[in-house]
């Protein structure tokens, strides 16, 4: 709707003020691409490692929330996401935190590392404590990640996986 490439049509877009709207696909689309890709790649991974796949899915978008870098608003106080690193330049990394955190949450749950519980309680209880130690982990993990980026001449994991030679 947006990108038809005629030129009377675009004119009325901008005189009426519809090009605002018109571009809202395009932004909740291609540009959060990578947001998108992150959680569904964790999410089949895991899936077909036969363990719960919104988890895998949830630690894999918190990671790469984590490791993406946040700007300051005008106010100087408030820090938020520019959509720079959430589209395709971004999916680079999605996906190999994808598959990094995919990883490490199906190997902790078959190695059963994670807190048990007693028996009697519901197995869906159990399922979401058994998802705090991969979170931890996993946390924890990307927190370092993000500091050792941020020591090198890249500033952090994206810059690097996109323009590090």
């Amino acid at each position: 709707i947006n990108a038809l490439k005629l030129d009377p049509y675009q004119n009325f877009l901008e005189s009426t003020g519809l090009k605002t709207y018109t571009s809202i696909p395009a932004t909740v689309t291609t540009d959060l691409i990578a947001l998108y890709a992150v959680f569904s790649i964790a999410y089949n991974f895991a899936t077909q490692h036969k363990q719960q796949g919104f988890s895998a899915g949830i630690l894999a978008l918190m990671s790469f929330l984590l490791v993406t870098p946040k700007g300051l608003l005008d106010d100087g106080v408030t820090k938020a996401f520019g959509y720079s690193w959430l589209g395709a330049k971004g999916l680079f990394v999605a996906i190999i935190l994808a598959l990094l955190v995919g990883k490490i949450y199906t190997f902790v749950l078959e190695k059963k590392f994670y807190i048990k519980m007693p028996k009697g309680v519901p197995p869906t209880v159990e399922k979401s404590f058994a998802a705090l130690t991969p979170g931890f982990i996993v946390a924890v993990l990307m927190l370092v990640l993000t500091a050792i980026f941020a020591a090198t001449k890249y500033g952090n994991m994206h810059e690097f996986v996109c323009f590090g030679t």
